[in-house]
């Protein structure tokens, strides 16, 4: 009704359309109001004259007030696709079978009966009828919205509130004054309750997902972009004119002088051309897209990554617009440095609550399946909790490597170098449950499943973890920070390895059988080891477990001995070396290494 208090700059029809508009609205609540509150002081001769001259005094108003109109102008109209899609189809049955359970629903509870009487049946018919004009007319099946929460919302609450409406007013007209309210407003305020608790829900998350939909797979990498050659010699050589060192100390990380100095102790700034170097402070993806592919050294970044929408897409991206041997420097918020700012803000217990729920909102939701979309809705992808691990694992997926990191002002800063190619690896860690490629029977890779105990993406930085702390005595990498706090707790209760039962029951693991490795742990065998191991399936309980070694020597000489044996004897020696595990699992608390 507000629009016909806009300025007028339209013909006298088209103001007379938006006056007729406003009188319509106008008539509907009153027939609500008066159907609602069963008020019989009013009739409907009052009520439809009262209504009419106001229309016609508003009509001769306009007319006298802007004789002139202007010329009619183009506006633009609401595009409609009047081709019936599935998915229009679906939703249009779906909410049909709504519309129908709630009249059904309504009518049941009120007089224990599909339909009470024949004006009942008139009623419901109306209904129908009103439901599918005023879906059409509001776009409710329509599936190019996009926006906020109210976007999505709309055209099912302003059906709903255009149903109750007509539906009183004409209900008012044909003078149907031995009405049920229950049963005027029951199945229209129902529908909407039934829309926003299964279709909207369905239809939002369905949309977003394909808005904050991230790259999580090689074949999606190489959808949207190319791989290169990463030689000198496969992008055009960057005229050097001037150094970078001094716009970086004297302009851009002015405020930063500790970042400065880090980062040319780290690089050689003075080998950098300064036209080929982009600082911003950015979430935006578009504003790393208009850049020219391969045409800068050195990108910094100074926004969180935490904050990024699509953290893997904004990496490939920044990868495309690096020339080989590229510098990439960005910053994280440590998740120390949340837990002190929780801790520094709240008296101890209650932070021991604030954190814990904090640490469910940013960390746990948005890595839960189905649910991590409404973490978009509500929260645009901001303020996740990133573990070390995990930033490194993703730049590594997207084709970088940490060359060094530091912590600055409660962030960790880091450099990656763009020395290769977006990974082969189809399938990261992300959720609770995950596959892990694994070098199988015949040397064929079988898909390994458990419960995640390490950092999301830490699989692509094992090579990376292995160089800066090798192996410990049990055959595990030393001090590996991959590896969780609860993830250490599955692990000793062996509840990591329990979808692995899944695998035994296809047929891709043998419950004794030599451990299932990495491609490489693989390689770190003998070539004789490795050689016997294909030759053999993998099982859930490794041998090691009943020679219970103390190194991995010892470890490659106790799967030596098993597939010796078990070549010579297969079924003996499975039986011996369960009971044996066994016993040493129960009595002597032997765990996972």
């Amino acid at each position: 009704m507000h629009r016909k208090f806009k300025k007028p700059g339209k013909g006298f029809w088209e103001r007379s359309y938006a006056l007729l508009r406003s009188a319509l609205l106008m008539l509907f609540f009153t027939a609500l109001v008066i159907m609602a509150l069963h008020l019989r002081l009013f009739t409907r001769f009052f009520v439809l004259h009262i209504f009419g001259a106001y229309f016609l005094l508003e009509i001769i108003l306009a007319g006298f007030a802007f004789p002139k109109g202007r010329g009619k102008e183009e506006k633009p109209r609401r595009v409609i696709d009047k081709n019936l899609s599935l998915g229009k189809t679906r939703l249009f049955i779906a909410d049909f079978a709504l519309l129908g359970f709630s009249i059904w629903a309504v009518q049941h509870v009120k007089y224990g009966r599909c339909f009470a009487n024949e004006q009942a049946v008139y009623y419901m018919v109306i209904l129908v009828g009103l439901w599918f004009f005023f879906s059409l007319w509001t776009g409710k099946f329509e599936s190019g919205r996009t926006g906020n929460i109210y976007h999505y919302a709309s055209p099912f609450f302003r059906t709903a509130l255009l149903m109750a409406l007509a539906s009183a007013f004409i209900m008012f007209v044909i003078n149907f004054r031995e009405h049920s309210r229950v049963m005027l407003f029951g199945p229209v305020i129902l529908l909407a309750v039934l829309e926003s608790v299964i279709i909207l829900p369905h239809r939002m998350r369905k949309k977003i997902k394909t808005e904050s939909q991230d790259i999580e797979t090689y074949v999606e990498a190489l959808a949207r972009f190319r791989q290169e050659e990463l030689a000198d010699s496969a992008h055009k050589k960057i005229k050097f004119k001037r150094p970078v060192d001094t716009d970086l100390k004297e302009q851009y990380l002015k405020d930063t002088p500790v970042l400065y100095a880090w980062l040319s102790g780290k690089i050689n700034l003075s080998k950098i051309e300064a036209s080929a170097v982009d600082v911003v402070n950015t979430r935006t993806l578009f504003n790393v897209q208009v850049l020219e592919d391969s045409s800068k050294q050195l990108f910094i970044n100074l926004r969180r990554v935490n904050d990024y929408r699509q953290i893997n897409r904004f990496f490939l991206e920044i990868h495309q617009k690096l020339a080989p041997g590229g510098y990439f420097v960005g910053c994280k918020s440590t998740m120390r440095y949340n837990m002190c700012r929780i801790y520094r803000k709240y008296p101890r217990v209650m932070a021991h609550i604030v954190y814990f729920f904090d640490f469910l909102l940013h960390r746990v939701w948005p890595k839960m399946p189905w649910l991590n979309t409404f973490y978009y809705i509500l929260f645009k992808n901001r303020s996740r909790i990133l573990s070390k691990a995990e930033l490194y694992g993703r730049l590594s997926f997207c084709g970088f490597e940490v060359i060094a990191s530091r912590h600055i002002r409660g962030s960790r800063y880091f450099i990656a170098s763009k020395i290769k190619n977006p990974s082969l690896e189809s399938n990261p860690s992300y959720g609770p449950v995950i596959s892990l490629k694994r070098v199988g029977y015949n040397g064929q890779f079988i898909e390994i499943y458990k419960f995640r105990t390490m950092h999301p993406y830490s699989e692509f930085i094992q090579d990376l973890v292995y160089s800066e702390n090798n192996l410990d005595s049990n055959g595990k990498i030393k001090n590996d920070y991959r590896l969780t706090q609860w993830g250490k707790v599955m692990r000793r209760l062996w509840i990591d390895e329990l979808p692995q039962l899944v695998n035994f029951f296809k047929g891709d693991l043998n419950l004794v059988g030599v451990r299932a490795l990495s491609l490489h742990y693989y390689s770190l065998y003998p070539k004789d080891v490795r050689a016997m191991r294909i030759q053999v399936k993998l099982g859930i309980l490794p041998p090691y477990y009943a020679d219970m070694p103390k190194d991995f020597d010892a470890i490659v000489e106790s799967e030596r001995r098993y597939i010796e044996r078990k070549q010579e004897k297969p079924l003996i020696t499975d039986v011996v070396y369960f009971w044996k595990i066994f016993y040493n699992i129960t009595f002597k608390k032997a765990r996972s290494l």
